[in-house]
């Protein structure tokens, strides 16, 4: 499979990689929400798409309306620039006062959207990284707490302290919106283990890597090996998960949904409510997704 180029114009690289954190291709990564490729086999999720599904749970509003009349409102990973207004627009529906919105990122968005020409959605930015948000957010501090999506974007090795750092400062009276996908999309894929994929990229599998460059020390990471690994998916037993090269190099981790949900328990969050839906996926990926309501454990 051949690689897909990033689009749009370069990132300097204190903007890609402001916390460490490989972004080899961050204009792609905002751009395919902003303007789609025609050709794409599917649409990714966003907020928007997500809280319609949340809509559907009976749960959701009584716990909306319990909240503070300006409650503090979180989203952790942001692409989609469209996610603010989609959120403000349904809280609006179901409390009375102005939320307060805030998000929290690895990259410094409002900086790359200006050089993506894209303009600069309204909230509180921090340049934080969720599973280290004790400089930033104390304990019952956020009301309205949204992952879109956002471990299917972490490593696996991420995802407990990220869903402790959530129960830490949901407030009591809070709801979290989790989304995932689990690893049925990922089922079709060619496989290989982190001895294959050694042999096949001539580096050892990092399973704390966010994309495939990661691995490289800077300025040598061959095109070829994307070409090579593209579209397949590296098998890790120890912790159950599935990480999918994409075209682009990132890549996107899967478990099993009892996995997650265990997760959430072991955070300290209780899972009140949960939509399931199936959609097909920007890279062709049949996936079965899951949207959690979720407060903090009593």
């Amino acid at each position: 499979m051949a690689s897909t180029p990033p689009t749009g114009p370069l990132i300097p690289d204190h903007l890609a990689r402001p916390l460490g954190r490989g972004a080899c291709d961050l204009a792609a990564l905002i751009g395919q929400f902003v303007a789609p490729a025609p050709d794409a086999p599917g649409a990714n999720p966003n907020v928007r798409r997500s809280l319609d599904h949340f809509a559907r749970l009976p749960e959701l509003g009584p716990r909306l309306r319990r909240l503070p009349g300006s409650p503090s409102v979180l989203i952790q990973g942001y692409s989609d620039p469209g996610n603010a207004v989609a959120l403000t627009q349904f809280l609006a529906g179901h409390i009375a006062g102005r939320p307060r919105l805030q998000v929290v990122d690895l990259y410094d968005l409002p900086a790359v959207y200006g050089l993506l020409g894209f303009p600069a959605p309204e909230f509180e930015y921090r340049l934080a990284d969720a599973s280290q948000l004790q400089d930033c957010y104390p304990d019952d501090s956020v009301d309205v707490l949204v992952q879109d999506f956002l471990l299917n974007c972490t490593p696996s090795a991420l995802h407990a302290p990220i869903l402790q750092e959530a129960a830490r400062i949901l407030s009591v009276q809070g709801v979290a919106l989790i989304s995932f996908s689990d690893q049925a999309g990922v089922g079709p894929r060619p496989t290989m283990d982190a001895t294959e994929f050694q042999r096949r990229s001539g580096v050892p599998w990092c399973p704390g890597a966010y994309n495939l460059a990661d691995m490289f020390p800077p300025g040598t990471f061959p095109a070829s090996t994307l070409d090579d690994l593209a579209g397949q998916v590296v098998l890790d037993p120890a912790t159950g998960t599935s990480t999918l090269i994409t075209g682009v190099g990132r890549f996107e981790f899967f478990r099993d949904a009892e996995v997650m949900l265990q997760l959430f328990r072991e955070a300290g969050l209780v899972n009140l409510a949960m939509d399931r839906s199936e959609g097909v996926d920007s890279h062709g990926l049949n996936c079965r997704r899951y949207r959690c309501l979720l407060a903090k454990s009593a």
